[in-house]
């Protein structure tokens, strides 16, 4: 239960994040995350890697807040979303993968009734969330493997020829660990 309401925090303090209009609570949020980044013993520079990796998105999002509204409400967003994700980046020190699945399991319960399998659902999230930074992993290997090589990706000339020797390989591994997954899953008795 005590998963269940970390979980239900964070979702609810994210949301709470994003309903903020006034600059000075904003601010005071502000003060919260850093005092919660200090407490929590925040790797501040893998937070700005991190951050750094999905700027493009942040930044695509600020230029269209700034098209269909004003600069303010773009400056705005743009800070709720570093706030929210330097807030959820800190939080995950307190919640494990597992005990995220634990809390979903919880929180869906009330599924049940309806004939549900909630234990499939928190299996599912944790899938997802120990799966990502494996293939996300496996990507920047490749990335690497092939900058040893002298093959550079991204570049002006015949660059769908390149990307082929990135994705191929991704892929490849992508299909080997869902198929080493779906046996082991077979193997604990998660068959239909």
């Amino acid at each position: 239960m005590k998963q269940a309401f970390k979980l239900i925090f964070l979702i609810t303090y994210t949301v709470a994040i994003f309903l903020i209009k006034n600059p000075l609570i904003l601010a005071g949020v502000f003060l919260f995350n850093l005092a919660f980044i200090v407490v929590l013993k925040t790797n501040v520079k893998q937070m700005l890697g991190t951050m750094l990796r999905i700027s493009v998105f942040i930044l695509i999002t600020f230029v269209i807040n700034i098209l269909l509204t004003d600069i303010k409400t773009a400056v705005m967003v743009f800070l709720k979303i570093i706030l929210s994700f330097s807030f959820v980046y800190s939080y995950r020190k307190i919640i494990s993968p597992m005990q995220l699945a634990t809390a979903v399991e919880t929180i869906f319960k009330p599924l049940k009734l309806f004939r549900v399998k909630t234990s499939d659902i928190s299996l599912i999230v944790n899938m997802s969330v120990t799966f990502v930074p494996i293939l996300a992993r496996e990507f920047e290997q490749i990335m690497t493997s092939l900058k040893s090589r002298c093959i550079q990706v991204y570049g002006i000339t015949k660059t769908h020829k390149k990307l082929q020797y990135m994705f191929m390989p991704w892929l490849y591994n992508i299909f080997e660990r869902t198929n080493s997954l779906e046996l082991a899953l077979k193997s604990r008795g998660y068959t239909e």
